[in-house]
């Protein structure tokens, strides 16, 4: 964890709330993760999908389960792509499937489940003078995909 924090094999989320805009520039006072020797109680972190990177609003052909996705974040007042971080309150999906799902005029069942497993991850830094000690300075988002048959 950060210089100020405690160190060890076991890292867990902080009750907190960011925007991904915030990531870089997120510093030493962070309340993200906490570490220690023995593992703790996870809090609540949520984070607030407002870009995928700097100035980065949309995403093409990300490899996912049974496909890829691309995704855009949009706002509802005008369904655009956005332009600047805070605004975005929508993200726009499209999965393109590996093994096409076919519907016909006799299908009956059409079942969509949402799969989030490749959701999140940590972001950590290395101090050069330190080896095998990381600081968490983000908490990120990661790609979703969607499953679909039919019967």
């Amino acid at each position: 964890t950060y210089e100020d924090g405690a160190s060890g094999n076991y890292c867990w989320t902080k009750d907190d709330t960011e925007y991904a805009s915030n990531s870089e520039t997120w510093d030493d006072n962070t309340t993200l993760v906490e570490c220690g020797e023995a593992g703790g109680t996870a809090g609540t972190y949520t984070e607030t999908l407002d870009n995928f990177d700097d100035e980065d609003y949309s995403e093409d052909a990300i490899a996912v389960t049974g496909g890829t996705i691309s995704a855009d974040l949009i706002t509802n007042s005008n369904g655009l792509v956005v332009t600047e971080p805070l605004i975005a309150d929508r993200l726009f999906g499209v999965q393109t499937f590996t093994t096409p799902v076919v519907v016909t005029s006799s299908s009956s069942v059409f079942t969509v489940s949402f799969g989030v497993n490749q959701a999140s991850s940590m972001w950590m830094s290395e101090d050069p003078g330190l080896p095998n000690e990381y600081q968490v300075y983000a908490i990120g988002s990661g790609p979703f995909s969607t499953f679909m048959t039919v019967e």
